[in-house]
């Protein structure tokens, strides 16, 4: 009886074991209803999967996560300069695509595989790992997968591939974290293939150019090849076109849409400003996913990346020849070279015989293309998988893709030629006949067709958005810009180019139903479903047709259009302005402006400004003349401008169109402290005691030997004298620069941030768009300053230390260079990279201790320059602009001492981690005379009672050091720049998030600012009465 009760008892408990299972995989009254369409892919999507115990689950997390979510923002986060290092909450997820392979011959049995764009920058994303739920009509299970990235640093969202195995005859699919769960999308891999060979297309957007998609539709299918075109928006008659294509099976047509997150309990960055190129590499890892089991060979072209055979009669034979040469190639390298051709204007008039009599090739060969074995890759980049072993990539020989880059019109302009000057020769392409009386037998065959004959007609006829796109992407990506600076990239993208749109062309955008999962940590969850193509404008970046927010008076939040939007006016920043009695190189009675200029409204490179000068008696309106020394990539430029004006001015106005505004200026120095002044670049959060102490103890070494402080001036013209611009710097540190520039051995100017007190038009904010604080500003200004004063100006940073090699003082050593090259206009220093280990204490620091800790590196870095001031009016950092080359001496013996990697004596010096860098014996050779005058003068400052009092305050250990020198890294020196230079933001360091600190107080710059009237084309700001603040903090 005991045994029938006990087996009862079991029976009951599987069968209440059962129904929880079952209720637990199934419970779906509670959630949103499902579509009965399709079986296996779901289309309205759940939020809450969760049983009652994992929903306490959930309800528990959000609660220890209050505090925090009350603390942030909720949806799309509007902080640019922090992109790359803000950290949220979650990292947010846009789950592309997801396929299943109930067999796969890499990837195994019941294989799942998810293609993601992943928010990477709140954790190392390598080889993250995903939670899968996987369902059937019986199981349940959640598994791991492992996942790798094809990214690019400087984008915040990284394209991800993520892999596992699941249940067999998966019906639903899930993605788990904590308890909780939400239901994704997935597709079947495809099994069959139209063609042996698929070629990806990377997504078309303001796509026109149907001439070159005949080109490479026609070569294509004449060789086996058969396209799978991603497309986000395109004109209609040219999709019409396409379509016509597709049902006469030369291609098959995708939807690339753009990614949206419905809704968010936690902040994020909008996903496709950061994402690299549309996410490109993730259309092509998509396209991979689809045809993994079904093609021998997926190749992934531009629309312009045709490939003509030579040797073979189709691709299957070409790539199987090459596989045979290196059977272990995951991939063969196919290299690219420029051509250019003469398009057909009317579709009637396209004929591929008259395509290949215009077409011109180029000795330029641009990066290669891959096709690859599906079985052997998982992922790609754009070019190529950053996961494959780069000993298993074949690199074709003899034949290579033509690169149509740059079609022509007949009729047309042509500006693109004049933008990106290249030389074409007659074609360096051979050709079979029979391949071209094939092809050309193609086309004449398509276009006798019904619909193609009305299509045709429609087809527009010139350019209207190449020409748009190419000069945005020649700006700030393709221009000569790059050849110089290479050192900042921004996320890869063409968000800021800025389409209008056209009443006659219509265009056809992807467009979906977007969803979001439940908040899950550390990843949230977004995706599409109900992909169409919709008849729209031609927006690239927004829902509406009025994409382009009104314009409305004061700051401008715009950044994907920082570079193209046009404004009312250019705003201007007086920096400062000069006023020259008599100048050597100004003429009499000269005025010289140093401002920040917006310089994309217009060509502001010689931009003519009005100034009104006066003296109580007399005014004079006068033109001034102005250089700019910017870069592409930022908005605002430095600019300097010059004119004359009347004598004993007493005021100064600029005026337009007859409205002014009177502006502050400041008497030029006729008088130096030293014949050779030492412009150092703005320091901010400065806490550098020790490079200081090293440089200006080395500067002042190169004088006669010390003299009580009255005897100095005398002889002060054998050494150098630093003028020090701060932003912001530690208190006790500040202290002690104050106790040296009583000492005579620095001047400390300020060095104020850019702003703008009103405005009745838009702008953009002046800071984030200058490169690097307005450094050449600064320097721009040390040399207007010193113009008529000094002998020689050095323009260093302070971690820039020059020992003179042949003489014992600067002046003498910059005498004998130029007496080497007369008529120079500057002579430049190299800098080689070196190390050294810090004193912690004031007390501690000592000339000898630096010197025998220093280490020298072989890296060679972009020289500083001194000048002959009546010879410059303006620079850049390294170099002026304006300067020609050809007067510029460079020094061949001495260099500077670049200590840009200083090191604590008990610290792990993360910093050398990250910019990895083989330092060895020193190579520099000092005079042993001179190491013991400067240990004798930094032992004579060190008694004074004052200094002594600062000493016990100054900082012992790095505090911003290693945070500047990360985001730096990051963002500006990190190893993207070996690869990735072919897009540029404006280089500064705004995205360096800066924490306070108690026990460290800063002092800062600040003035009080004012704006003019609104004038055209100009509107003016400035500011006066600068002072030291202990209010603002430690920051830029």
């Amino acid at each position: 009886m005991k045994n029938k009760k006990n087996l009862f008892l079991v029976f009951i408990i599987l069968i209440l074991s059962l129904i929880l299972i079952y209720s637990s995989m199934f419970s779906v009254e509670k959630q949103i209803h499902v579509s009965q369409e399709q079986s296996q892919n779901i289309q309205e999507y759940f939020e809450n999967w969760d049983t009652s115990e994992e929903n306490a689950k959930t309800e528990k997390s959000k609660i220890n996560l209050t505090d925090l979510l009350a603390k942030t923002t909720q949806g799309p986060l509007n902080d640019p300069t922090r992109r790359l290092t803000r950290i949220l909450p979650v990292s947010h997820v846009f789950i592309v695509s997801a396929y299943y392979y109930p067999t796969s011959k890499s990837l195994g049995e019941n294989a799942i595989a998810l293609n993601m764009m992943v928010d990477s920058k709140n954790f190392n994303l390598k080889n993250a790992t995903f939670n899968v739920l996987g369902l059937n009509e019986t199981h349940r299970e959640i598994t791991v997968a492992t996942s790798q990235i094809e990214g690019v640093p400087l984008c915040r969202y990284a394209p991800t591939m993520a892999r596992t195995n699941t249940v067999s005859n998966l019906k639903r699919l899930g993605m788990e974290s904590g308890g909780v769960k939400v239901e994704i999308p997935f597709k079947m891999a495809r099994y069959t293939a139209p063609k042996p060979v698929i070629i990806c297309i990377s997504p078309q957007f303001v796509a026109e150019q149907w001439q070159l998609f005949l080109m490479q539709v026609h070569i294509s299918n004449r060789f086996g090849g058969h396209l799978h075109i991603y497309l986000t928006s395109i004109l209609e008659p040219y999709f019409d076109l396409m379509r016509e294509y597709e049902r006469q099976q030369y291609l098959t047509l995708d939807y690339w849409i753009r990614m949206k997150f419905k809704h968010s309990d936690t902040p994020y960055f909008e996903p496709n400003a950061d994402a690299e190129w549309r996410n490109q590499a993730g259309a092509q890892t998509d396209c991979l996913l689809q045809y993994k089991e079904a093609a021998e060979y997926i190749a992934f072209f531009d629309m312009d990346d045709v490939l003509f055979l030579k040797d073979y009669s189709s691709y299957l034979d070409a790539f199987n020849a090459e596989w045979a040469l290196q059977p272990n190639a995951s991939s063969i390298v196919y290299g690219r070279r420029e051509h250019e051709f003469v398009k057909a204007e009317k579709f009637a008039e396209f004929n591929f015989p008259d395509l290949l009599e215009s077409l011109r090739s180029s000795d330029e060969m641009g990066t290669g293309k891959v096709v690859v074995r599906p079985d052997r890759y998982n992922s790609t980049w754009i070019h190529y998988s950053k996961n494959e072993d780069l000993t298993t990539r074949h690199f074709v020989e003899n034949v290579t893709m033509i690169h149509v880059q740059r079609p022509l019109q007949k009729n047309g302009d042509n500006e693109m030629t004049k933008l990106w000057r290249m030389d074409f020769n007659l074609t360096a392409e051979t050709y079979n006949s029979e391949d071209i009386q094939a092809i050309e037998n193609d086309i004449k065959r398509m276009k006798q067709l019904p619909n193609i004959i009305g299509i045709g007609s429609k087809l527009p006829r010139e350019d209207y958005y190449l020409p748009i796109v190419f000069k945005c992407y020649y700006d700030i990506f393709y221009g000569p810009f790059n050849v110089e600076h290479t050192k900042r990239t921004q996320c890869p993208n063409a968000e800021m180019c800025e389409m209008p749109q056209r009443e006659e062309y219509k265009c056809i955008h992807s467009d979906a139903e977007y969803y979001s999962g439940p908040r899950m940590e550390p990843f949230t969850f977004h995706f599409s479903t109900k992909i169409i193509f919709q008849n729209v404008s031609t927006h690239k970046s927004s829902e509406s047709k009025d994409y382009l927010s009104p314009l409305l008076p004061g700051l401008l939040e715009d950044p994907t259009r920082r570079l193209t939007r046009k404004l009312p006016v250019s705003h201007a920043f007086i920096v400062n302005a000069y006023y020259y009695p008599t100048s050597k190189s100004l003429g009499p009675n000269a005025v010289a402006l140093n401002m920040v200029v917006d310089a994309r409204n217009f060509d502001i490179t010689h931009a003519n400004y009005y100034i009104v000068g006066s003296n109580g008696t007399h005014e004079k309106l006068a033109k001034a003349d102005s250089q700019i020394e910017g870069v592409i990539p930022c908005r605002y430029a430095p600019a300097m401008a010059r004119t004359n004006t009347v004598a004993n001015m007493t005021k100064l106005e600029m005026e337009s169109n007859g409205t002014r505004v009177e502006i502050p200026f400041k008497m030029a120095r006729y008088t130096a402290p030293k014949p050779v002044i030492i412009c150092i670049s703005p320091q901010f959060v400065a806490e550098q005691w020790q490079i200081f102490m090293m440089h200006v103890h080395v500067a002042n070494r190169y004088k006669l030997p010390i003299l009580p402080v009255h005897e100095r001036k005398k002889h002060s013209r054998f050494g150098g004298h630093l003028h020090i611009y701060l932003s912001s710097i530690i208190d006790s540190y500040f202290e002690l620069m104050k106790e040296y520039e009583k000492q005579g051995y620095v001047t400390i100017d300020f060095w104020r941030r850019m702003k703008f007190a009103h405005s009745e038009t838009p702008y953009f904010e002046p800071n984030i768009n200058t490169e690097l604080r307005n450094q050449a500003g600064a320097q721009t200004d040390c040399l207007l300053q010193y113009k008529e004063a000094a002998k020689y100006i050095a323009f260093f940073d302070m971690d820039d230390i020059l020992f003179p090699m042949m003489y014992t003082s600067y002046l003498e050593e910059f005498d004998s260079e130029w007496t080497i090259q007369p008529n120079a206009s500057s002579i430049v220093f190299k800098r080689r990279e070196h190390e050294f280990v810090k004193a912690e204490y004031l007390s501690e620091f000592s000339m000898h201790d630096i010197i025998s800790s220093l280490k020298s590196s072989r890296t060679i870095k972009a020289g500083k320059v001194i000048v002959k001031p009546h010879l410059y009016n303006s620079t850049w950092i390294h170099d002026s602009q304006h300067e020609d080359p050809k007067m510029r001496h460079r020094v061949a013996i001495t260099t500077l001492i670049h200590v840009q990697r200083p090191l604590q004596k008990h610290s792990e010096n993360n910093m050398t981690h990250l910019w990895k860098m083989k330092f060895g014996p020193l190579m520099v050779k000092f005079r042993p005379e001179d190491i013991r005058a400067i240990e004798e003068d930094i032992w004579r400052i060190r008694n004074i009672s004052k200094v002594t009092e600062i000493a016990k305050r100054l900082p012992n250990t790095d505090f911003y050091l290693p945070i500047v020198f990360k985001c730096y890294y990051d963002v500006l020196y990190g190893p993207s720049n070996v690869e990735h230079t072919g897009i540029h933001s404006c280089p500064n360091a705004e995205s360096c998030f800066m924490p306070q600190r108690e026990e460290y107080k800063c002092i800062h710059s600040d003035a009080e600012y004012f704006s003019g009237p609104h004038m055209v084309p100009f509107t003016y700001h400035f500011s006066n009465n600068s002072f030291w603040s202990k209010d603002i903090g430690c920051y830029q």
